[in-house]
């Protein structure tokens, strides 16, 4: 299994990943230890209106992970 996840305008190390809330139209990806110096926040939105391509790859990961 791939240990990330690339989406349009970045790439995630899975293994950061504490939680994911999931909504009706968008995912809230909750990031934990954080090691990089760049200023992103730990937790990233993808709402399916605004980015549909990423929602439907972070939808297939869950979907895969509802299989194992």
């Amino acid at each position: 299994m791939s240990r990330f996840i690339k989406l349009t305008d970045m790439i995630l190390n899975i293994r950061h990943v504490t939680r994911i809330l999931i909504k009706h139209d968008k995912y809230k990806i909750y990031m934990g230890e954080r090691i990089d110096t760049y200023d992103y926040h730990d937790n990233i939105e993808i709402c399916a209106k605004n980015r549909p391509i990423d929602y439907m790859i972070v939808k297939k990961w869950i979907d895969k992970c509802d299989k194992v």
